[in-house]
């Protein structure tokens, strides 16, 4: 699965970001700055907002790794050990 998390600081997600590398509970994880801008809609022109604080926070994303051991087995092609192997043939 996916993992998405906002935050408007930095350094809970770099903690995050770091555990989640070291266990290696996921793979391609990356922080990102979120910049928003706001648009006013008027008839015949539209424009970012005069007055408007651009900047909104900070996403981490990644992608879950699943545990061997949290899978159904028996996966086809795959054993959970050389013990079960065995005993299949």
């Amino acid at each position: 699965g996916c993992i998405v998390v906002y935050s408007e600081h930095l350094s809970p997600l770099k903690e995050a970001a770091d555990w989640l590398k070291k266990t290696a509970t996921a793979t391609n994880v990356n922080i990102c700055d979120n910049w928003f801008r706001e648009y006013q809609i008027l008839p015949q022109r539209t424009h970012p907002m005069m007055n408007m604080n651009g900047f909104s926070g900070y996403l981490l994303t990644a992608i879950k790794l699943k545990h061997p051991n949290d899978c159904v087995w028996p996966i086809p092609g795959h054993t959970t050990s050389h013990k079960e192997a065995d005993a299949t043939e």
